[in-house]
């Protein structure tokens, strides 16, 4: 049951993540350079954020 939490939680995350890296996306969108390297380092954070326990 616990492991089934932790994959619920995962899924939950990952969907946070993809609407936060969507919602930043439409604003790089404008062409801002900085934006889109900000992008890429908030989903790496969330992506590594992912992997821990």
């Amino acid at each position: 049951m616990a492991e089934l939490s932790g994959q619920l939680e995962m899924q939950a995350r990952l969907a946070a993540s993809i609407v936060v890296i969507n919602l930043i996306d439409n604003w790089a969108k404008e062409g801002n350079y900085y934006m889109k390297k900000w992008r890429l380092r908030v989903f790496t954070l969330y992506y590594f954020n992912r992997k821990q326990p």
